[in-house]
């Protein structure tokens, strides 16, 4: 658990960040807090650091939290992250399974919801 605390005080010990920083851990067995920790502070994009009007601090550090995230995804599962960028554009209730299919790549479609939905 080495950094654990430092990561919980750097990400305003908001649950939601926690929870994030928590599942990614969970994820990846071989990453300490600490190191995580770096990573969140390492590859943060400028814009959620800088903040904007009526960004909070909160908003940012999940914005940071999400940014590490969909990097991991991105590198293990590329189809998985273009994938979850097309469905961000939906309502969250009642998008179609269908909307998802690929007859000319199922494994890729298979391995792509695996992934999210292990992530998730």
């Amino acid at each position: 658990m080495d950094g654990a605390a430092e990561l919980c005080a750097d990400l305003g010990h908001l649950p939601l960040a926690v929870e994030q920083a928590a599942a990614f851990l969970a994820q990846n067995p071989l990453l300490t807090p600490r190191a995580y920790l770096g990573l969140v502070r390492q590859r943060p994009a400028p814009q959620y650091d800088q903040g904007g009007e009526g960004f909070t601090a909160a908003e940012r550090t999940i914005a940071r939290i999400w940014r590490v995230t969909l990097d991991r995804i991105g590198e293990l599962q590329p189809h998985a992250s273009d994938m979850l960028r097309a469905l961000a554009w939906y309502a969250p209730d009642g998008i179609p399974a269908d909307l998802l299919a690929d007859e000319e790549q199922p494994a890729a479609v298979a391995g792509a919801i695996g992934a999210l939905t292990h992530t998730a």
